[in-house]
């Protein structure tokens, strides 16, 4: 009879997304995995495969609880201010270092994702389902007279600079020009 596992998946899981997080996929190995997520490696591998397999297992995790994230700043009655308001607290967390290690999604797809389909498959999904949440504002936006645009172009271009965002909070750009950035943004979707 197998013995019963001795861990919780998630906060293992969230171990292993800190790891991975910090160094990347190339740059972290199966033992150090195996101790931040105080696993035996035979335990690791009999609960998560491989490194590649927990890799995907982490990117998927971290993608759905950013998209619950985002699903609750900006829920279904959100409108254009509340948008332009999600994108200025977003600028403001980027540049108080509050992001300092930029975006797991963001990392991935500037590391892995152009070598790897599965990888690239779930940041793509990662992105249509943020891409949605911004059309389904501005389509809003759209019936009330407080957008002008095209819905399906910009929403597009909003989950672009999103990431954009996200990416600048590795530190890469001043405060003045995340700043203004954000404002070209928010005087765009005026």
């Amino acid at each position: 009879m197998a013995r019963p596992k001795e861990y919780d998946d998630d906060e293992a899981l969230r171990a292993a997304m800190m790891l991975f997080w910090k160094k990347g996929f190339q740059g972290t190995n199966t033992r150090e995995l195996a101790e931040a997520m105080e696993l035996s490696l035979s335990s690791l591998r009999n609960g998560f495969g491989s490194k590649r397999d927990l890799y995907l297992q982490v990117l998927q995790r971290y993608g759905d609880v950013q998209q619950r994230n985002l699903a609750k700043l900006l829920p279904e009655s959100a409108n254009m201010k509340t948008l332009r308001e999600y994108f200025s607290e977003i600028a403001g967390y980027m540049v108080d270092g509050a992001w300092d290690k930029g975006c797991l999604i963001n990392n991935a797809l500037s590391g892995d994702a152009p070598y790897d389909d599965d990888v690239r498959e779930i940041l793509s999904g990662y992105l249509r389902r943020s891409e949605r949440v911004f059309r389904a504002i501005l389509e809003r936006g759209k019936r009330s007279g407080e957008f002008r645009g095209r819905p399906k172009d910009v929403s597009h271009f909003l989950a672009v600079f999103h990431q954009g965002l996200l990416t600048v909070g590795r530190g890469t750009h001043s405060k003045e020009s995340v700043e203004s950035s954000v404002r070209v943004l928010l005087h765009t979707l005026s």
